[in-house]
């Protein structure tokens, strides 16, 4: 088994919700397919679902937040919110 399929099964392994909003649902011909629907997955996800623990707050807004908060940090300047 390649490295890529390793690594994307260990994934899956951890990811009930890319399993069952992707993975169950599709299919997929050739490993090139797999790997764009994994990408168009990933920027959805990242762009639109909202995570509890953090607020209600999609994953981008959060990494949003902490490089605002890297930045603050790194220069002393507050970052206006």
């Amino acid at each position: 088994m390649s490295q890529l399929l390793v690594r994307i099964e260990k994934r899956l392994a951890r990811s009930r919700t890319l399993k069952e909003q992707l993975l169950w649902v599709g299919h997929f011909k050739t490993v090139e397919d797999l790997r764009q629907a994994l990408a168009a997955f990933a920027a959805e996800y990242n762009a639109s679902w909202l995570r509890q623990r953090h607020g209600y707050k999609t994953p981008n807004q959060i990494r949003a937040e902490q490089k605002g908060l890297e930045t603050e940090a790194a220069t002393g300047v507050k970052m206006a919110a």
